[in-house]
């Protein structure tokens, strides 16, 4: 049981009240700072701005948080004074990280009030709350629903009002006991709720649009795409049946007919160019039938075995999963021959390629990881997007597009998660489906 449970400095009920709603003032004030401040905030990310700025802006703000509660705390007693600090401390901790950034920052700002036993309860406090959040900050990130991060802020926000009544005890502070620090621990409690719900439908609302901004592009490209496409196809066909029939002349000279082998050849990579525009732009499916995932990955693979073995690549297979969906055949296998070759492009010097699966209870998980491909925050945003390599000059970002357009067809999700130490991993998820007979 806390010390401050078990003993509590006895005060008149009169004095008590007086004491409870001026703490609990001096805290609402503190709420109302926050949340004006979240305001701000939320009107600055309405702006499009880059992913690097955003973060700086983001501890910028935190800092400015927790000094905002610090300048207008209440003083309980010459050494001890309340504010919400925690509640900055403990959002920008796990939401970002650098828990000791932000607990330093609250320690240096009690140093100019005064180095008495006050100051040296916000040290402890503020390093055993650092730590803890330092510790908690992995665990945290892995949360997939905003629900349990924003019970977990609201946990740890508790959790440090309870080590700063036990610290004040430890450090013979004043206690005035439970009662009076109920408003205390609500309050705290009831902010750091708020605040997380805030920057997570911040989060959400941003994800939305950059959804519907890529939408609309990818829209527009598509229709774009489509025209021009059908209009040059016809032109390229006429002219690569004529080369074709001039090649089988008799007359010509051996390099007459390579230059002609050449002009062949480009001109069927500008059609192949043409059908990921035309797959791009409309990515139905013809055929619907029960597919095996780990025989296309297979097939794939063995057709793309010159360029693995050209490049060095290493590849190995774990597959756990029943590997059936429903889907078309030749879109899919278009899908994954995309996303292989552009693993294996981006590992020029070689390189391990891991394919992994899995099953979930609602849908078939397919894990590309390639080794030795890094991508940074901003090159994972944009994939996807319209004419977007991650190697300018090398590639117009087609295959990247179509990979992301047959997935909306087949109703899947891709996810990019890059690591310095790990490579680069692409999630694939199908929806699962029951083994049924096939579909035409």
């Amino acid at each position: 049981m806390p010390f401050w449970w078990k003993q509590h400095k006895i005060l008149p009920m009169d004095l008590l009240v007086v004491i409870i709603l001026g703490i609990a003032k001096h805290l609402l004030f503190n709420l109302s700072l926050l949340l004006v401040l979240l305001f701000f905030l939320q009107i600055w990310f309405e702006r499009k701005m880059p992913i690097k700025k955003s973060i700086s802006i983001l501890y910028v703000s935190g800092i400015i948080a927790i000094l905002l509660c610090m300048l207008f705390s209440v003083s309980i007693n010459p050494e001890v004074r309340v504010d919400l600090r925690f509640v900055p401390l403990v959002i920008s901790s796990l939401y970002l990280g650098s828990s000791f950034l932000f607990a330093g920052v609250a320690i240096v700002i009690r140093a100019f009030f005064g180095i008495d036993s006050g100051f040296w309860v916000t040290v402890s406090i503020n390093l055993s709350l650092g730590l803890l959040l330092l510790l908690a900050r992995p665990s945290f990130k892995k949360l997939l629903s905003s629900k349990n991060r924003i019970s977990v802020s609201i946990g740890f926000s508790i959790l440090s009002s309870m080590i700063f009544f036990e610290a004040l005890f430890l450090f013979d502070q004043p206690n005035y006991g439970l009662d009076m620090w109920v408003p205390y621990f609500i309050i705290s409690a009831l902010g750091t709720g708020i605040i997380a719900y805030a920057l997570e439908s911040m989060y959400s609302n941003m994800k939305l649009r950059e959804q519907i901004w890529k939408t609309k592009r990818i829209e527009a490209v598509s229709q774009m795409g489509a025209a021009i496409s059908h209009e040059i196809r016809n032109p390229l066909t006429a002219a690569k049946g004529f080369l074709q029939f001039l090649k089988e002349g008799n007359n010509l000279e051996q390099s007459q007919k390579e230059y002609i082998s050449i002009a062949i050849k480009e001109l069927d990579q500008a059609e192949e160019v043409i059908g990921n525009y035309l797959t791009f732009a409309k990515p139905a499916m013809e055929r619907v039938e029960e597919l095996n995932v780990h025989w296309i990955l297979v097939q794939v693979l063995t057709e793309l075995s010159p360029m693995i073995n050209i490049n060095n690549i290493v590849i190995e297979k774990e597959f756990n999963s029943s590997g059936i969906i429903i889907g078309d055949k030749q879109m899919l296998h278009q899908c994954f021959s995309n996303l292989i070759k552009n693993c294996i492009e981006s590992m020029p010097t070689g390189g391990d390629v891991y394919l992994i699966s899995f099953d979930t209870k609602q849908a078939t998980t397919i894990c590309i990881t390639a080794s030795g491909f890094k991508m940074t925050e901003e090159q994972i945003q944009r994939q996807g997007e319209p004419f977007y390599a991650i190697n300018e000059g090398k590639g117009t970002g087609l295959e990247m597009m179509v990979v992301h357009s047959i997935l909306r067809a087949l109703n899947g999700s891709i996810e990019i998660k890059s690591k310095p130490d790990e490579g680069t991993t692409f999630i694939l998820q199908f929806p699962k489906k029951e083994r049924t007979r096939q579909i035409i």
